[in-house]
């Protein structure tokens, strides 16, 4: 296994001027298609362009096509998770804050081109909500307190958690599993801090828990072996579509949980990829957690930049999630998201639709009876389409 793996750090990144630039000079049947795919992004101010769709060219048959919806602010486009190319992640400047949701504003902001100089781009997110989605489980824990009290609710939690985990292990085991990773030039990121984070809570009363200022927002109840599921749960499910998986620690002992949870009997069902096909990273996280989705951001912008550190330069894009959000995506998607991210990579990202349990019946089923959280559905506006010719 890669349990524990520490990879190499890595000189700092060159100045912004010698950094990569847009390639010219491509032939004239892609700069069609690049033209083609920018419409959609290029938009003079007032236009009601809301939406585009792509082509899956690869598929045989009748052309299948993947529709996105252009997202007008952050709120609409956040999603606790994004996939982007490489060529936009290295250009983002990932400052510490006292917030998760930074982690995703700062490409938002520099994106939308609120940089001197740059022209704005677009996020999209799917139009069916199925399509590229993340089941955001601490957001499903706090609607679950709300309504049948913490402990009903933390065990609604633990339940769909576990289902979850079961769920996303046995995709890997079907006949087409063998046809995964869809995106193996992807490079997943997660941040995860194993610790509780409640510093005082009252059962009777879930309206006031006190939480510890170092953990930032980052505000779920869930005991550190809750946790530590929610990861594996979301670490599988990001093998089903991407080569490889970094988690980011700030404690030692975060990854001896990690290590012994994955060798207990309570997952002894997991598959080989989800029990060892990811690599831990251990940071010195001087302020306590507080600040690692950007320690671990920097860290991957640096190994970018590192001539020596080939191993990273497999990889054209990224994908970076909380370590709460379980992944699932289909494969049209994946395709039309590649496609846009070769011919876009310095001005268009992804991000996936925040879906959340509302109800606790049929937990048994993780991924049904699932909402859209409100204040992060992309806006729905007049429809235009863009397809690949």
């Amino acid at each position: 296994g890669v349990m524990g793996q520490r990879l190499n750090g890595s000189a700092p990144p060159p100045p912004a001027s010698q950094r990569g630039q847009p390639q010219r000079g491509r032939k004239a049947a892609l700069a069609l298609t690049i033209l083609t795919a920018a419409s959609a992004c290029t938009v003079a101010r007032g236009e009601p362009i809301h939406s585009t769709t792509f082509r899956n060219l690869s598929a045989g048959g009748p052309q299948p096509t993947v529709a996105f919806h252009r997202c007008y602010n952050f709120q609409d486009s956040y999603a606790g998770a994004y996939l982007v190319s490489t060529d936009l992640f290295l250009r983002v400047n990932f400052r510490d804050m006292n917030a998760l949701e930074w982690a995703s504003r700062e490409v938002w902001t520099l994106t939308m081109g609120f940089e001197r100089g740059r022209v704005a781009g677009c996020v999209f997110k799917t139009i069916d909500r199925k399509a590229f989605y993340i089941l955001h489980l601490s957001g499903s824990e706090h609607g679950f307190v709300r309504r049948v009290g913490y402990a009903k609710g933390m065990q609604f939690t633990t339940t769909i958690t576990q289902t979850a985990l079961h769920e996303v292990n046995n995709r890997h085991l079907r006949p087409e599993g063998l046809l995964r990773p869809w995106l193996p030039n992807v490079l997943s990121l997660v941040p995860f801090y194993g610790g509780s984070g409640v510093v005082s809570l009252n059962p009777e009363d879930m309206h006031k828990p006190k939480f510890d200022a170092k953990v930032g927002n980052s505000h779920t109840l869930a005991s550190p072996e809750l946790k530590v599921m929610q990861l594996l749960a979301v670490v599988c499910s990001n093998l089903e579509y991407f080569e490889t998986v970094i988690v980011g620690v700030c404690r030692q002992e975060d990854l001896v949980a990690i290590e012994k949870t994955v060798n207990s009997e309570a997952v002894g069902f997991l598959c080989d990829r989800c029990r060892s096909g990811f690599r831990v990273k251990v940071f010195n996280c001087a302020d306590g957690p507080l600040y690692l989705p950007y320690v671990l951001l920097r860290w991957a912008q640096d190994n970018f930049h590192n001539p020596h550190s080939e191993w990273f330069k497999r990889f054209s894009g990224v994908y970076y999630t909380e370590a709460d959000n379980v992944l699932r995506m289909d494969g049209v998607t994946t395709e039309g998201m590649n496609e846009v991210m070769k011919q876009q990579r310095f001005r268009c990202y992804f991000a996936p639709q925040r879906m959340e349990r509302r109800t606790h019946t049929k937990l048994d089923e993780p991924f049904e009876e699932l909402s859209v959280s409100g204040q992060n559905a992309c806006a729905q506006g007049l429809e235009y389409t863009e397809s690949f010719l």
